[in-house]
């Protein structure tokens, strides 16, 4: 089994490997745990469908090349949607946001337009759901929190186990330097990342945490190439789509990176090696 990593607005990993088979793209050979894995930087998304266009392109060539590919990450920074009122639901820079179902079981919705009607804003959109939601369930479940147990020695070898301390309050505290990891669709389209009150109201409409630089031409050519299980990761490094505050970029994409590495080594070991 070979599983593919999309290293998108890294700062992490300098391009590395050598071409293969002919290819221009420039792809890292290795292995996470058991698995076996091969990485690309794409091409720098920028806000022009032609930028995103070669970004798909690239995905469609790697695919070509390694065709026993079987998981699909897309791992890098995106933007936060904050929440002004709930502490629980408040996504902050340096948190991660996986992309799982939302309210249509989709992962990730694109926006092409954002149109005036008198009852608000209707939305045009193209969503994107894997087929095979492995990806999404191992994120989902971390162990049992029965196995999370707390021992006190009292002298010598003698332990005895004794409970956590609990919250004084209902919120999920934070602990300051620790990121969050947050469960939602990721949501992309320049004219509502532009527009803060529409991204806003985007953002609940589809229940989305975070928003990256527009990527779909990337999950088209993944779903083109019928990989039936596709995930994103995003670190949050601003609250916009990832690409404006550049001191929290390496932290937010070391975290997504991180996120990605325990989701891999979370799956079964391969049985067709």
């Amino acid at each position: 089994m070979i599983i593919i990593i999309f290293i998108y607005f890294i700062y992490l990993f300098g391009d590395s490997g050598k071409p293969r088979f002919g290819e221009s793209n420039v792809y890292t050979l290795g292995t996470i745990g058991a698995h076996r894995i091969v990485s690309t930087k794409l091409p720098a998304v920028g806000h022009t469908r032609e930028a995103t266009t070669a970004a798909g392109n690239t995905t469609t060539r790697l695919l070509g090349t390694f065709q026993k590919v079987e998981y699909v990450f897309l791992v890098g920074v995106g933007g936060g949607v904050p929440h002004y009122t709930d502490y629980n639901k408040h996504v902050r820079l340096g948190d991660v946001v996986v992309s799982c179902p939302g309210k249509d079981r989709n992962v990730y919705v694109y926006c092409e337009n954002a149109i005036c009607s008198d009852k608000g804003f209707d939305f045009e959109t193209k969503a994107y759901k894997p087929s095979n939601l492995i990806l999404q369930e191992i994120a989902q479940q971390p162990p049992s929190a029965e196995t999370d147990k707390l021992y006190m020695s009292i002298g010598e070898r003698d332990l005895i186990e004794v409970a956590h301390p609990t919250p004084q309050d209902s919120s999920v505290k934070r602990l300051d330097g620790c990121p969050r990891i947050h469960l939602s669709p990721v949501a992309s389209g320049r004219q509502v990342v532009r527009d803060d009150r529409l991204r806003q109201q985007f953002a609940s409409k589809v229940g989305a945490l975070a928003f990256d630089c527009e990527v779909d031409p990337v999950i088209e050519s993944i779903l083109g190439n019928c990989k039936e299980s596709f995930v994103c990761v995003r670190g949050i490094a601003d609250y916009k789509d990832g690409t404006r505050r550049k001191e929290w970029q390496p932290y937010a994409a070391l975290a997504a990176a991180s996120v990605m590495k325990a989701v891999v080594c979370g799956m079964e070991p391969p049985t067709n090696v």
